[in-house]
């Protein structure tokens, strides 16, 4: 039995139990109730104009509304829980969209990250942010916003407040699953028990106008923009080059070798093993005898410096020693876990939190007290040794454990991240962070998980453009692609044409990364040609990333790096191409990502009128057409300007 509904574009049958959505450009089904036999149908309670109730099985209420915004209707899916809270459940109430209608983006960083997602493969499981690279298998990563576009002008978005579990195309199923259950690893206090699952699907006219309208009502825009100088210049850091075993004396020859060379700088990264014990703000002095002198040195050479840290303070370190003995921090008559700077477990102490480094106790961000004396702990290190910001390392939400203690209650586990990123965001333009929840409002840049140094899609050169184009469907367009090359985990190198095409692809992204250096290959070959990329991004690449930059705090959903039909919603093979992106509107960019080729097919989106510029060797194209095996040698990239017809806007 099928029931229209809404703005006469909605069915639904309670037989089938399904929802589809009709759009102009085409249909999403949604799968309703797949916790249950597809025998146990609906029965309908009440109807309206604009809400169906249901009773499904074991009870469950399921209501879908329709809310009419005039350029666009929402449609609430809300499951209700009738059984007492301490009751147990045979089944949770779980909904799925076809991944075969249309293309959808958006949502997770994954370790096997593509674009459109269709082809990664996640198992149903807590959609929370996890250390991606640490597991090494299918799970969600740093970035899980609750937020899913479609190419047929729909997008899906799931309350904060949802005990959320998702599951993408597990064992080849061709579906996103959405399932709602009580778990306290997802919503530790969950307001509202009785509503198991809630989402709205935004219906519009096409995908960018969709993306557009869903930024706006749900999500912030960025207030600024960061550091002018991390977009232009790279970052040189100390990780992938010399691990764990970085000190003064490589610190300053590593300045030296980038500085002999002609190499400009956003600023020197010291990474890992810096300090005494992870958790003291102090430099080992037996690796950093002299770090007044090491830094008056760098400025000489004009570098600014940054340090690596976390919000871990392992279990051997002095301060956590120190905060102990003194019990922590009082505020007023509350309990000790609940006014304690960390994270507390099932007593008084703090929970023991494992961790890549070690066993320590986390900092608890939902105290204001607590975060004023992390901020203060960094702001005495940066203030005597005049360091100029840091790179704040972790801070998903599986290192909050399940028996935690926090000052304030949290709805949702990723709000713990949210108030990380937020409280170290207030040391300025230069931080860089990993991790992040509905934190899209803060100037900062955010960092993508440590590659690894292949060609893969699973966290190698294949994954940077889908993992850009992911981030900056969700809102997120500062992006820092991590290190060129990767982070050479095992000892070797990544090869020379691995390196050289990672190169090239990082140029046209907001920012650049090095660790692993040219010279450690040659310099003739390909010190040259990163000297020559690296000119060529903040002469030619930044002045434009700029420009979008700021537009992204004026217009809502706007990115820096956009997939290509972003200049042309008409055009249907524009949603499946993952290996070219735009800056803006302006520049197309169609890299090299397979190993041993020097050809490619290349995809010229736009309305009709729009022409492509190819900047290497200055001929003119018409856009809707493919150039096919266009040659790109090991030192070039392909890359087009837009030329646009006056009166034509995208």
């Amino acid at each position: 039995m099928s029931l229209s509904f809404g703005a006469d574009n909605v069915t639904v049958d309670i037989y089938s139990k399904t929802l589809t959505v009709a759009t102009t450009r085409g249909k999403i089904t949604l799968d309703l109730g797949i916790h249950v036999s597809k025998t146990e149908g609906f029965t309908i309670k009440e109807r309206t104009e604009d809400t169906i109730h249901l009773i499904g099985f074991l009870n469950d209420s399921i209501t879908i509304s329709h809310h009419p915004r005039g350029e666009y209707d929402v449609y609430t899916v809300s499951w209700l829980d009738k059984a007492p809270s301490t009751s147990r459940r045979m089944s949770w109430p779980s909904d799925s969209f076809s991944l075969s209608d249309g293309h959808w983006y958006g949502g997770p960083e994954t370790l096997l990250q593509k674009w459109p997602i269709a082809e990664s493969s996640i198992p149903l499981q807590p959609y929370i942010s996890r250390d991606m690279v640490s597991h090494k298998d299918a799970v969600y990563g740093s970035f899980v916003e609750r937020y899913f576009l479609n190419s047929n002008g729909c997008s899906v978005i799931i309350d904060e407040n949802v005990p959320l579990w998702v599951g993408i195309n597990e064992n080849g199923d061709g579906r996103i699953v959405l399932s709602g259950r009580r778990d306290e690893r997802v919503c530790p206090h969950n307001t509202n028990e009785n509503v198991l699952l809630k989402y709205d699907i935004i219906v519009g006219s096409d995908v960018k106008s969709v993306h557009k309208i869903s930024m706006r009502e749900y999500f912030q825009r960025p207030v600024a923009i960061p550091d002018e100088r991390m977009f232009r210049y790279p970052i040189w850091s100390t990780w992938a080059r010399y691990k764990q075993d970085v000190s003064q004396q490589s610190v300053l020859d590593f300045a030296k070798e980038i500085d002999s060379r002609g190499f400009q700088n956003s600023q020197l990264e010291i990474d890992d093993m810096w300090s005494t014990k992870y958790g003291d703000f102090l430099f080992d002095d037996t690796k950093f005898p002299e770090p007044r002198k090491m830094m008056a040195a760098l400025r000489k050479l004009d570098f600014r410096v940054t340090l690596w840290t976390t919000p871990f303070f392992n279990v051997e370190s002095e301060t956590l020693r120190k905060c102990l003995d003194h019990r922590w921090i009082r505020d007023g008559p509350e309990p000790p876990a609940q006014a304690s700077l960390f994270v507390s477990g099932t007593s008084d102490s703090p929970a023991l939190i494992r961790w890549w480094n070690g066993y320590g106790a986390m900092v608890d961000f939902t105290n204001s007290k607590a975060s004023e004396w992390y901020i203060r702990q960094h702001a005495t290190i940066l203030k005597d040794l005049s360091i100029d910001s840091f790179k704040f390392d972790a801070g998903e939400a599986e290192f909050l454990p399940v028996t935690r203690g926090t000052k304030r209650e949290i709805h949702h586990a990723c709000d713990f991240s949210k108030a990380y990123v937020e409280c170290v965001s207030k040391f300025g333009g230069m931080v860089e962070v990993r991790s992040g929840y509905r934190t899209q409002n803060l100037p900062i840049f955010v960092r993508m998980m440590d590659k690894y140094s292949n060609w893969s899609y699973t966290n190698g050169l294949r994954s940077l453009i889908p993992t850009c184009l992911t981030l900056g469907i969700v809102g997120y367009p500062f992006i820092l692609p991590d290190m060129i090359g990767g982070n050479a985990y095992g000892g070797s190198l990544p090869t020379k044409e691995l390196y050289i095409r990672w190169i090239e692809i990082t140029a046209f992204m907001p920012s650049m990364q090095f660790s692993v250096v040219p010279w450690q290959y040659d310099d003739e070959t390909v010190t040259r040609i990163a000297k020559k990329y690296v000119d060529l991004h903040a002469s030619y690449v930044t002045p434009i990333v700029l420009r979008y930059a700021k537009l992204s705090t004026i217009e809502h959903g706007s990115p820096i790096v956009r997939p290509l039909w972003w200049v042309n919603r008409e055009d249907s093979v524009t949603y499946t191409v993952g290996d070219e992106f735009l800056i803006g509107d302006e520049v197309l960019v169609a890299p090299i990502v397979h190993e041993g080729t020097t050809s490619r097919d290349i995809y010229l989106p736009g309305p009709e009128g729009w022409k492509w510029k190819d900047q290497r060797t200055g001929e003119i194209y018409s856009s809707s057409q493919w150039l096919s095996d266009y040659e790109i040698p090991l030192e070039e990239i392909a890359f087009f300007s837009a030329i646009k017809p006056p009166e034509n806007d995208a």
